[in-house]
């Protein structure tokens, strides 16, 4: 894995969800059901992620931090691209 983000999605049954999105290295092998029970199991149910998402690349600031701003913007409007 390179690099990852955790932000609230749209919801429309709570409003907002917590949604894992990773950056992974090419020919990694990440089961995105067992990112989503490794975050149950350390944190409790309620942080459980709706989904783990897998990408090439996540957006990045100037200073190289994740945009989660930009990521969450290219999530709502589809634009985003999935491995």
């Amino acid at each position: 894995m390179r690099n990852a983000a955790a932000l609230g999605v749209p919801d429309e049954e709570y409003g907002e969800a917590v949604q894992v999105f990773l950056a992974t290295a090419e020919g990694a092998d990440i089961d995105p059901q067992a990112v989503g029970a490794a975050v149950t199991a350390e944190l409790g149910a309620l942080y459980t992620p709706r989904e783990t998402v897998l990408l090439d690349h996540l957006p990045t600031t100037k200073v190289g931090k994740v945009d989660k701003k930009a990521l969450r913007a290219a999530w709502t409007s589809g634009a985003l691209d999935t491995p």
